[in-house]
């Protein structure tokens, strides 16, 4: 068993020079071998697997992480500071530049020699001086969002009007810029509870298309938010995100004429009430108090102003003194009147402030480019990793006589990987960390019933060579090297999303729920296609040869 074990190793060469230097690896599997041959001579393993198993990943992963720890970088401030002023700001483009150069720096000599990576570099360091030179800036962008169908564009159009033929005291000029629909789903079939006596609203998670804000509305300094009537839940949630995105935010109840006195005074008063809980809610949740000064100002809705975009005609009944009904159109007029005045008065007085916020939220925006850029370096130095485990774990599940050694096995390899790709991301896990990680693969895998639909998958392709299908070793090995590439890839995606939130190491922590999630999509993007039929192919050339090296496999299409 250890002579097939060693000239599967060897047959690849790569791999053998890489298990000489991870002595985590070479730990869980050289105890593999030794039970294997413990197993031949004497006494099943079984009773001593549970304490070996882990107990020989530490002491091989303990040397592995006192000779080699990565240095992680420092955990970057909050999106937003407390206080937004010049010197927050410029501390901010300051981090900004800092991380531009560590991509740079940790960008290889072929790399560098790279068109693709240089112009990103390039890229980013253009957007960054953008950002400085824009600070003194004056003039101001409003962006009008909303639903469809509740009088952006007649709303806009208005307000450009307005402005061209209004003089304003304020130094910082505003422009009008009106935006596709937000909210895809139509704003009636949604409402947000009657019953505001606890102070709060329930909001469920924003979905993708309300919570991924557009480049117009990052780079807005004032969004007006339009709505029909009484706000939504969807709207309430996107609010909501606007807020915390430190947008300056007024709602428009547009459409306002089409509702008696009484009601219009109803819901305006209503949607008030929502939005001041909202801003409450959102003060709490950002460990912010209110003050005098107004630095939270931006965690509440600036006001609440009725419009009419568009003249609405209206039937008058006027009764005559003999008892008629005389009945005639009228238009009543538009009426955006208030909410420029709104706007212009916003410019006069925290004009400064929008300027700097809005430079607060393009740096987040750039600061995850940066790391999106960098995430795609990371992913071109993960691929060939992935692929040398993968074979590690064939080959060992090919020469392994007994399946509930696979355990042992593929415990040491993915815990080598974790920490191989932990390290590549910049985020060097510690042997906790990596057990429980590697418990946790094992424990997915099984619940989400991928080892069977693996072998269900692999099997069929394997039928048209009849000496491969007859070795099950074969199907175990490529069945290993497949699990080992989906969980590797699984890994990368994890720690690409872990990445954008650049949380410190003694803050991480693993969401099973989320890893589940993608292991589950990256599986069933993979189940099919050329990339199975290729790897069963190599396989069965890397595999196969060792039963009959004269054989010439031939793979089932």
């Amino acid at each position: 068993m250890i002579a097939k074990f060693q000239e599967t190793l060897h047959s690849n060469n790569q791999i053998f020079q890489l298990l000489g230097k991870k002595p985590l690896l070479v730990t869980g599997l050289g105890l593999t071998a030794g039970i294997s041959v413990w197993h031949v001579m004497g006494p099943s393993p079984s009773d001593v697997l549970g304490w070996l198993t882990w107990g020989a990943i530490a002491v091989g992963s303990g040397a592995w992480w006192l000779g080699r720890r990565s240095e992680s970088f420092s955990p970057p401030s909050p999106s937003f500071p407390d206080t937004i002023n010049r010197d927050a700001v410029d501390a901010r483009l300051a981090e900004i530049k800092n991380k531009i150069e560590q991509f740079a720096n940790d960008l290889t000599e072929a790399e560098v020699e790279s068109s693709r990576y240089t112009g990103s570099i390039a890229h980013l360091h253009h957007q960054h001086d953008h950002l400085i030179a824009s600070l003194d800036r004056t003039a101001l962008t409003c962006t009008v969002i909303g639903a469809k169908g509740v009088g952006k564009t007649a709303l806009t159009q208005k307000l450009i009007q307005l402005a061209q033929t209004t003089e304003s005291a304020s130094p910082y000029t505003l422009s009008f810029l009106d935006t596709p629909a937000v909210l895809t789903a139509p704003a009636a079939t949604q409402s947000t509870p009657d019953t505001l006596g606890d102070r709060s609203i329930d909001l469920e998670p924003l979905p993708q298309q309300i919570d991924t804000l557009t480049k117009d509305v990052i780079d807005a300094d004032i969004v007006t938010f339009v709505s029909e009537g009484d706000i939504t839940a969807s709207e309430l949630q996107m609010i909501q995100s606007l807020l915390v995105h430190r947008h300056a935010v007024i709602v428009a109840f547009n459409k306002q004429d089409r509702y008696l006195p009484t009601e219009r005074t109803e819901i305006f008063h209503r949607i008030q009430e929502r939005l001041n809980i909202l801003a409450e809610q959102n003060l709490v949740d950002q460990n912010l108090v209110e003050n005098s000064r107004g630095e939270n100002s931006l965690m509440k809705v600036a006001g609440v102003v009725m419009t009419s975009a568009i003249a609405t005609p209206i039937k008058v009944r006027h009764h005559q003194a003999d008892g008629t009904i005389q009945e005639r159109m009228e238009e009543l007029p538009e009426d955006v009147t208030s909410l420029s005045e709104h706007l212009q008065t916003m410019a006069v007085d925290i004009g400064e402030t929008l300027v700097l916020t809005t430079t607060l939220r393009q740096a987040q925006h750039l600061q995850q480019s940066i790391q999106h850029h960098w995430n795609g370096v990371r992913r071109d130095r993960a691929r060939p990793v992935i692929e040398q485990y993968q074979w590690i774990a064939a080959a060992t599940a090919f020469a392994n006589p007994l399946p509930s050694l696979d355990l042992l096995a593929t415990g040491a390899i993915n815990a080598q990987l974790l920490a191989d790709l932990g390290a590549i991301y910049g985020q060097p896990f510690s042997i906790d960390q990596a057990k429980a990680a590697t418990q946790t693969f094992a424990e997915l895998m099984v619940k989400l019933g991928l080892v069977e639909l693996t072998t269900q998958t692999i099997t069929p392709l394997l039928k048209g060579h009849v000496l491969t299908y007859a070795a099950g070793g074969i199907v175990q090995g490529i069945s290993a090297a497949y699990l080992t590439h989906i969980a590797g890839l699984s890994l990368v995606q994890y720690l690409e999303e872990q990445s954008l939130r650049e949380q410190p190491e003694s803050e991480r922590i693993w969401n099973i729920d989320r890893l589940g999630q993608i292991m589950q999509h990256v599986f069933q993007h993979h189940r099919r296609g050329a990339f199975i039929q290729n790897l069963v192919n190599r396989g069965i050339q890397t595999l196969g040869d060792r039963l009959n090296p004269k054989t010439s496999p031939a793979v089932a299409s």
